[in-house]
């Protein structure tokens, strides 16, 4: 009986000490290790490293990639408190961790990262959905960062300032390791230990990894097998094993993906029909809300098939952009319809 007593109230002690781990619902608050990446940062949960994707974002050049990864690394500090509202729009309900925006200070990065124009919504997420679109409107209207214009560099002063040329001969660089694996790749790949995605070892984001959570596995058959968490590839290192590992997910799911290019071409003329049905409305002001709930409906509509195929693909730009416009419009929709 003493022993069983005694049990109890080690248990009740812990249960103290690990209450400010505990997540409360979706939301819970943590303290930052490090950031790993233009779209990663680490967290400690239970006294364990624990990293966690940006939700409801996307990167669309590595330029502005670096941007998102200095904005987060001057905000972000490591051993600051943050709050982790996770979101499943696009996940599994037993996902761990799944994806999160994150909340310092009442400001949460993964929108004022959009707002900068530093990144886009993917529109995805059911959480913060219409805080996105907001937030991507506004930088698309000041044409911040990735909306505005590209700079130029001043070819005058930089032929003026240049050095002469070395009478010595110099040694040439190396050529760069490739930043993506070769089609049919099977050699090793890397991992980050908590992370649900596995790299090749010569791109860009398999440096983020932090050295003491680094994993590697032979081949990329020994990564998805991997126990007790299989990692997946990453769509943007390995394009076409992440094509096939996507299918396997939807045949799982009995979720049967459209052809691409027939796909896009139905979107566009769904764009262009609600587009027509909208702007007869502005010019007609008795049938404004009908006309705007009636482009609403066909571009819903529309939006519930594109969503799965801009998942499955990622690295296709035809489908990425008409699914973005889709989000836009409906988004445009939505707001202008009067109360």
């Amino acid at each position: 009986m003493r022993h069983s007593i005694t049990a109890l109230l080690l248990v009740g002690m812990v249960s103290v000490v690990l209450a400010g781990d505990a997540p409360n619902g979706t939301t819970f608050e943590h303290k930052v290790l490090s950031v790993d990446g233009p779209n990663l940062i680490r967290i400690q949960y239970c006294g364990l490293p624990v990293q966690i994707a940006l939700a409801g974002i996307s990167y669309k050049t590595q330029q502005w990639e670096e941007k998102g990864l200095a904005y987060l690394r001057q905000t972000l500090r490591p051993g600051q408190t943050v709050r982790i509202d996770t979101d499943y729009s696009t996940v599994d309900k037993d996902t761990f961790p799944a994806p999160a925006f994150i909340v310092v200070a009442g400001k949460n990065c993964n929108i004022e990262l959009v707002r900068r124009g530093y990144a886009v919504t993917d529109a995805r997420s059911k959480q913060h959905g219409k805080a996105l679109q907001t937030a991507m409107m506004e930088a698309t209207q000041r044409k911040a960062g990735f909306w505005g214009t590209k700079p130029t560099t001043s070819t005058t002063s930089v032929a003026a300032t240049r050095p002469p040329k070395p009478t010595t001969p110099v040694a040439r660089p190396k050529p760069a390791a490739p930043r993506k694996a070769p089609p049919n790749y099977s050699g090793v790949v890397v991992a980050d230990l908590n992370g649900g995605e596995y790299f090749y070892p010569g791109s860009r984001l398999a440096r983020t990894i932090r050295r003491g959570a680094r994993i590697e596995y032979k081949n990329p058959a020994a990564a998805e097998r991997a126990n007790p968490r299989p990692k997946r590839p990453n769509p943007y290192d390995f394009p076409d094993l992440f094509d096939k590992w996507k299918t396997k997910q939807l045949a799982a799911k009995k979720i049967t993906l459209p052809q691409p290019e027939k796909a896009v071409a139905e979107c566009r003329q769904a764009l262009q029909e609600a587009s027509k049905i909208m702007q007869e409305g502005y010019r007609d002001r008795s049938k404004f809300n009908v006309n705007l709930k009636k482009a609403e409906k066909i571009l819903a509509a529309q939006l519930q098939i594109m969503e799965p195929l801009a998942e499955a693909r990622p690295n296709d730009k035809a489908v990425q952009k008409v699914a973005e416009t889709l989000a836009m419009q409906l988004y445009q929709a939505r707001k202008n319809q009067s109360l």
